[in-house]
Order: C-alpha cells, then structure tokens, then sequence
C-alpha cells in the first residue's frame, strides 16, 4: 500500500465512524423521544413506559408493581405485604375506610368477650375510640378475649342494621387467626361522663358508638321495656347485650352512675354495662312516708294496744275478731307494714297505707273487709285496715304483740296475756282510759271488760274512740 492510500484512509476512517454507526439506544418501537437518551416514549430518564423514575411499569414513585406509594407490592397504603389497610379504630369509626375494606385493627378488650363479639378501646378516652368486632358463634377466640387484653383483628368494615334503618360499624373477622392477642391485663381508660342530654343527640351519640361512657345520677322509669332492657329517666335504655343487673329493679330506683358500652341496636343507642360493679350506688325506692312517721320510725312504745276483740259474739271468731292501737307519739303515724302475732308467733300484717293521728286510734281487724262485711254485724262499724288470717286469738288464753317485723327478740308493745274467760263472749278486753300508757297499758291489773254497747250489735267496746273506765 502506498503511503497516498495510507493517508485516504486516515481521512475516511473517523468519517465512518461518524456516519456510518447508530444510536446504542436505539429504540425497539416506533416511537421517537424528545429529550431523552434511552429510546422509550415517555420523558423519564428510565425504560419503562410511565413517567417517574422508577423502573417499575405504575405512575407512582415507589419501585413496587401497584399503584400506591409504598414500597410493597400489595394495593393497600400501608408498608406491610399483606392485602388489608392497617387502620386506627378512630378512623374506622369515621368512615375513612368504606364498608368492606379489609382493615387490621389494635386495640384493648373493654370487657369479657362474649360468645360471638366483643368491644376494643384504643387505649383513650372520648370519641372515637370504640369499635364493636363480632365474630359470630363460629369463631371462638383461643385463647378467650378478656378485659385488658391488647387485640388484634384483621376483619371487613360493616355497616350493619338490625331493621332496616340505621347503622352500627363493626369489624367482622373471617376466621379465628384473624383474632390475635398480643398482651394481657392492660389498664383501660376512665369512662367518658356524658349528660343523658348529650346522648339524645344523634351526633354525639354517633360519635361515641362503641366507646366506655357513664351516665351519672339516673331513675329507672321503665323496668321492663322487653329483651332484658330498662329505661332510666325516660331516655337512655339499658340493655343486656353483655350482663343484666342481679337485682329486681323497680320504678324509682336509681343509680349514682351507669357504665358501659354504648351501642347501636334497633334504631336506638343503648348502654350496656358490662358486669354489677358498672350499676353504681343502687338505691332501692321506698315510698314517701305519707304520715309524719312511718314504721321504721317507730321505737318501743310508739304503739299502744288498748282493745281486744278475741271472742265477738256478732260473728265468726275467724272474720270478726279485731284490735284497737293507740299512737303515743306527738305525730301522724303510718301502720303500713306493722306485724301483729299471738303467744305462738302466728303473724299478720297491714299492707296498706293506714294514716293514725297522733293521740288517736285505728282499729284492725281479721282477715279481710270482705269477710268482714259478709259475717260481722257490727251496726256499721268496720275496722280501718285487716292483718289477714293470722293470728286467730285464743279463748282459752292468748297475747297480742306489735312489732316491726316478725323478730320476736324485741317488739313495739306487748300486751298483757289474757286468761281463759278473761271477758264473756261479745265483750272485749280493753285498758283502762285513765291507763293509756306503755308501763300501765302492759300490766293485766290495768284491762277490764268493755261495758259499751257497739251500736245496736251483741258485742260490747269502745273501738276507735277512748275506753270505758275500769276503776
């Protein structure tokens, strides 16, 4: 070779390299880049077809395949690999998350788990922080749920409406795995004191289902509404969704405070205590003393037996047989309540409100007016209240007692034991008018045989009205 060749090929050889080489990014389509080096379609520095700047085929800027922005591969938001939202009660309890979404909840049991639910707090105290999580009958949490343990249950969001109406949100588990606790014997927040006034709002109402509240000072209104429910003050009902009250309520009974779960069932919140100890300061309703004392304001001697009937001749001993109480205090008294018994602890009692003035006496009789009316003539006199069937008094010999309840070990008044034809038959045994006193009135030297005639009857007394004298 000449060196002239020698030299042309000096000149040729970088014009072919120049011209005579492609692109080493060329692409593999048709398309053509405008501002980039690596021959795909889009405006990113990378081969995929998206924009960002990641290698992956989604428009997020995270390396995964999905179209979230985080690091893993599933669809949810969170970091974690699985398909479920790791979510907060609170927001569950909002409606951040829409029914069905498969969620994954942490929270600690506020009660017992039952047999196919239970309650989580998120370990505060106020709105939002309750969720109810029914599992069905066919899941049993191995081991049991119980107050203080920290749960948690991976489940569906659901609205759920028992008629048709409404909604209460719950958290449904699938399966038993679903349900995992994780620490035991964890403290649970005080419960959120709310007015029964804030409760009757739907909006605050709303926001505290499936949270610890109380509800303090309250009446029982209603004490039977069905299915185990109560009402107090004609607004909150209490149910028995977890534990019933031991005790038999009554109408205006009522509590220092209630505690519980409140819940959304039947188109109503209710309140579910979860054992006794969240009925506060029970108060069992006494009737108001419509006298100025009543028998638990009595002490010995308030009382007087002044009169015995125990052999009447103008009927039946078994309907017509009575007893005449003086009241020796400075006050009305009401006898509701007052046991009478015999020298054998035979007893009956006044059941009805029966009003004594103070100074005054009321008669009581045996049996019942009824019986009374159909086989005593007694020429319109009728005693005030009756004691029943007992205690039949003897002719041969009997005692008439008064007392506050059938414990014989201490008592109101005693009269003296009268003998065996102590009076003649229709004729009663009373205390001297002059007597009436606790002392006099329980020595027999102080009783004699009536001597007043009772209207036109046979028999003899002075019933509701002072004694004839016996000296």
């Amino acid at each position: 070779m000449t060196q002239r060749t020698l030299n042309m090929l000096a000149l040729v050889m970088p014009m072919a390299m120049i011209f005579g080489c492609g692109d080493k990014d060329e692409p593999t389509d048709s398309a053509v880049d405008s501002g980039e080096v690596e021959g795909d379609a889009d405006t990113d520095a990378d081969s995929d077809a998206d924009t960002d700047a990641d290698t992956d085929a989604d428009s997020d800027a995270d390396a995964d395949a999905d179209a979230d922005a985080d690091a893993d591969s599933d669809a949810d938001s969170d970091a974690d690999g699985d398909a479920d939202v790791d979510a907060t009660i609170g927001d569950v309890q909002r409606g951040v998350y829409p029914v069905d979404t498969m969620v994954t909840i942490t929270g600690y049991a506020t009660h017992n788990g039952g047999s196919a639910f239970f309650f989580l707090n998120d370990g505060t105290a106020g709105p939002y922080t309750g969720v109810y999580v029914y599992h069905g009958s066919g899941i049993v949490p191995d081991p049991a749920v119980l107050q203080g343990d920290e749960v948690q249950v991976t489940g569906l969001v659901t609205e759920y409406s028992g008629d048709g109406g409404d909604t209460v949100t719950e958290v449904i588990p699938d399966e038993l795995a679903d349900i995992v606790v994780l620490s035991n014997g964890n403290p649970l927040p005080e419960p959120t004191t709310l007015t029964l006034a804030e409760l009757a709002d739907p909006g605050t109402a709303e926001a505290y289902e499936g949270s610890l509240i109380r509800v303090d000072g309250v009446t029982v209104t209603n004490t039977d509404r069905g299915f185990g429910e109560f009402v107090v003050d004609d607004s909150l009902v209490v149910d028995d969704l977890i534990a019933s009250y031991s005790s038999v309520l009554g109408v205006g009974d009522t509590f220092t405070g209630l505690v519980g779960m409140l819940h959304y069932s039947f188109g109503e919140y209710k309140l579910s205590p979860r054992y006794d100890a969240d009925f506060e300061g029970y108060v069992e309703y006494t009737v108001p003393c419509p006298g100025d004392l009543c028998l638990d304001d009595l002490v010995a001697g308030d009382l007087i037996v002044t009169e015995i009937m125990y052999n009447p001749a103008a009927g039946n001993d078994d309907y017509c047989e009575w007893v005449e109480i003086y009241n020796n205090t400075a006050g009305s008294v009401d006898i509701n309540g007052l046991v009478i018994y015999d020298d054998n602890s035979n007893t009956g009692s006044i059941g009805v409100s029966t009003i004594v003035a103070s100074g005054g006496y009321v008669v009581i009789g045996k049996s019942t007016e009824a019986n009374w009316t159909t086989n005593c003539v007694t020429d319109g006199f009728v005693p005030s209240a009756f004691y029943g069937s007992n205690p039949a008094l003897g002719n041969n010999g009997d005692q008439v007692i008064l007392d506050w309840d059938t414990d014989t070990a201490d008592n109101i008044f005693a009269a003296p034991a009268y003998a065996k034809d102590q009076t003649s038959a229709g004729y009663s045994f009373q205390l001297d008018s002059a007597s009436v006193d606790v002392t006099l009135g329980a020595d027999i030297t102080y009783w004699c045989e009536a001597v007043t005639q009772i209207n036109t009857s046979t028999d003899y007394g002075t019933p509701g009205a002072a004694n004839d004298t016996c000296f």
